[in-house]
């Protein structure tokens, strides 16, 4: 799949696009936490973004308010985050992840890296090389997506 110029082809990118999200989907059948996608995905922006507002939250998950509004309850009764009056703004509320969502990421995420980790284990030695010595490119790409945004 190697090109002589310095011009991507469709091809890589493609490709690329396809071996990660096949990784993804591959990884979250370790340990989903018994959260739903969209459930986990409003929790790891809670827990990066730190307290937001339910709107700005809707924005970072691309949904609607209403839909936000019960993935955040459901999120609520399972106390893995808590609603705060939003100090700029007494009739608003920001969502804060608890301790236990905090427990409850960090075991969901531990549980994917030691899945990762056995697959990379019975890798042969060159492969197991070539994803390491591919990480630099990677990280790049994902910077390259990422231009312009503020970090999260």
């Amino acid at each position: 799949m190697a090109t002589n110029d310095l011009t991507a082809t469709p091809e890589l990118a493609g490709e690329l696009r396809l071996l990660v999200g096949r990784l993804s989907r591959g990884l979250r059948r370790h340990d989903d936490g018994g959260l739903t996608p969209s459930q986990r995905s409003a929790l790891v922006s809670v827990d990066r973004l730190g307290p937001l507002r339910l709107g700005d939250l809707a924005s970072v998950e691309a949904v609607s308010p209403p839909t936000l509004t019960r993935i955040v309850q459901r999120l609520e009764d399972q106390e893995l985050v808590t609603r705060l009056p939003d100090p700029r703004d007494a009739r608003a509320a920001q969502i804060e992840i608890t301790r236990a969502g905090r427990r409850r990421l960090t075991a969901m995420r531990a549980e994917r890296s030691r899945a990762l980790a056995a697959a990379i284990d019975g890798l042969p030695r060159r492969d197991r090389d070539a994803l390491e010595a591919v990480l630099p490119a990677l990280h790049d790409v994902v910077d390259a997506l990422f231009a312009g945004e503020e970090p999260a």
